[in-house]
């Protein structure tokens, strides 16, 4: 089980990865379409892992 700041943590960087990818759709805004894609895949592979990362602490 998570405690609750674990739960914070997991929030916050939640939150993070939202603005990398709110980032990521101005850089394109931008015209900077190579560096969006960088910023995106970042921030979807970090979302991904902190998902997994709730699901697995869900589980214990």
């Amino acid at each position: 089980m998570m405690t609750d700041t674990e739960k914070s943590d997991l929030r916050q960087q939640m939150a993070e990865v939202i603005s990398e990818l709110e980032a990521a759709l101005w850089i394109a805004n931008d015209n900077d379409f190579k560096q969006a894609e960088k910023v995106w895949k970042s921030a979807l592979k970090t979302g991904r892992n902190l998902i997994l990362k709730m699901g697995l602490a869900g589980k214990e």
